[in-house]
């Protein structure tokens, strides 16, 4: 009777491969998608390391504003109007003062809106810090003064 009381041991997922597995076939499973993991995270970094290095990185800031043409208005007074405009955040994240998210069209709007003696403006952007700003100034013919404003007309 020795066999009788002798424990057997279940097989059971070597006789049928596709129901029961084994933890080695458990672990190999584990480690590919892990693998896969880590190799998704490698390629995604270097893009996330350029989308960080373009638009927070202080390389592509406006750092030098060249103002050429002006004869009334000081080089000070639009300088200072610019660099007022440029630190609003676009979607509250982005600075504007970055070269590539810099918006030619607005500051060129809020300039003319301010300084009313500029006919013409001619906004250029520089790589990689420079914004080039060419005005030219109305020709004024008569100016006519009250108490406390002058207009050129």
């Amino acid at each position: 009777m020795p066999s009788l009381f002798k424990r057997k041991k279940l097989k059971l997922w070597r006789k049928r491969p596709g129901v029961f597995t084994s933890h080695r076939t458990d672990f190999q499973k584990r480690k590919k998608g892990i693998a896969k993991i880590f190799k998704r995270g490698l390629l995604l970094a270097p893009v996330f390391l350029i989308f960080y290095f373009v638009f927070f990185s202080e390389f592509f800031a406006i750092e030098k504003i060249d103002i050429k043409g002006n004869q009334a208005i000081s080089t000070e007074n639009i300088e200072e109007a610019i660099k007022n405009e440029s630190p609003a955040l676009i979607l509250g994240i982005f600075s504007e003062n970055n070269f590539f998210l810099s918006n030619k069209e607005k500051t060129k709007e809020s300039l003319l809106e301010k300084f009313p003696e500029i006919e013409t403006i001619k906004i250029e952007k520089k790589f990689p810090d420079i914004l080039e700003v060419e005005i030219t100034e109305k020709n004024p013919l008569i100016l006519w003064c009250r108490v406390e404003n002058c207009y050129y007309l």
